[in-house]
């Protein structure tokens, strides 16, 4: 068993300080403004939106014979070494369209679009350091840990 740690860059740090900083003062400006009903109103919205953001933010990725799990904040996701179809170092080139997710809060993760790849769901926590997983199914996750290439040679050694 493998464990490659993912390391957040600063860009991430950054907006997800500032995102939590700009909850709490709606937070406060809605109880102030609106009361007890603004408060019960925006509280939940942003606790969801909080609580999903840590549901996909990447922590860390273990390697064992069968799989690939990405431990996030609270939870996990388990990619099966025999649905692994290919496995590449991918630096992203292009516009990336979010079409559900988090671009930057927490993590890079979600639905996204790129020209060059396409549909893929992103769970990256530095651009630099990414690679591209796809499935036999045909889906594909833009990953990210530190030292990537050791990641991709210790998988498609397990792949083949």
């Amino acid at each position: 068993m493998e464990t490659f740690n993912i390391k957040w860059s600063k860009t991430i740090y950054s907006s997800t300080i500032l995102v939590i900083l700009l909850f709490i003062v709606i937070t406060i400006f809605q109880f102030n403004t609106l009361g007890l009903w603004g408060l019960l109103i925006i509280g939940p919205i942003i606790l969801f939106v909080l609580i999903y953001a840590a549901y996909l933010s990447p922590i860390y990725l273990v390697v064992t014979d069968d799989i690939i799990m990405l431990k996030t904040l609270i939870g996990r996701k388990v990619f099966w070494i025999n649905d692994i179809e290919t496995i590449e170092l991918h630096k992203l080139t292009g516009a990336n369209v979010r079409t559900c997710g988090s671009g930057g809060v927490l993590g890079y993760t979600g639905n996204f679009y790129n020209k060059a790849i396409g549909k893929y769901i992103s769970y990256v926590g530095n651009y630099d350091q990414t690679f591209l997983l796809t499935l036999k199914t045909g889906k594909r996750y833009l990953l990210s840990c530190q030292n990537p290439e050791e990641f991709v040679k210790t998988i498609k050694a397990k792949i083949k």
